[in-house]
């Protein structure tokens, strides 16, 4: 199992709230990390993997700076094992899975008819 899919895991088998903003911000810190890594390796998904880095800490900022969430980590940060695996379309479309996760059904509560967190 690969670092993106060990974060897709963490996020589809939360079961509760906080467990699940600390897999939600961590993964968002993979796609960071794994996009800036692929930024430069190919022409054709350069803008791509810029656009997805960017979001990603939008994303991640948007919970760290939250008021109504609770400020720091409940665990040790998760550290991604950014390989310079050849295949970034490979990588390009594991981003692509994880960026879609849905949220857990245990977690989303009364917003059941929402398909994402």
């Amino acid at each position: 199992m690969n670092d993106l899919d060990a974060i897709t895991a963490r996020v589809v088998f939360a079961t509760s709230a906080p467990e699940l903003l600390d897999a939600a911000f961590d993964a968002f810190e993979v796609i960071r990390q794994v996009a800036r890594t692929c930024e430069d390796r190919t022409q054709e998904l350069f803008a791509a993997f810029i656009l997805a880095a960017g979001a990603a800490v939008e994303g991640r900022n948007a919970l760290n700076d939250a008021p109504s969430l609770p400020h720091g980590r409940r665990g040790p940060a998760f550290a991604p094992a950014v390989s310079h695996a050849p295949d970034v379309d490979r990588v390009a479309d594991e981003l692509a899975e994880l960026a879609a996760t849905p949220c857990p059904a245990t977690v989303r509560g009364s917003r059941a008819s929402r398909p994402r967190c």
